[in-house]
């Protein structure tokens, strides 16, 4: 699990890096809890409980809105 973490954070990092903005959704608790005992900490980073909800908010922030099309 620590190295998982360890890969997510380098990864996120490095979008950083390239202005890009991070979001996490989805994290099991475990995966959560091993990247804070390890020091990392999600202020950085959006973390939301789903895509849903992660798509939702970074399409708030950029002016679009997420919708259900009928087919």
């Amino acid at each position: 699990d620590s190295a998982i973490c360890q890969h997510l954070i380098d990864i996120a990092i490095t979008m950083k890096l390239l202005g890009v903005e991070v979001v996490f959704c989805g994290l099991k608790a475990i995966v959560a809890q091993t990247m804070t005992k390890a020091g990392i900490y999600f202020n950085e980073f959006g973390v939301y409980k789903n895509l849903e909800i992660a798509l939702q908010e970074v399409y708030r922030k950029t002016g679009f809105k997420l919708v259900k099309v009928d087919e």
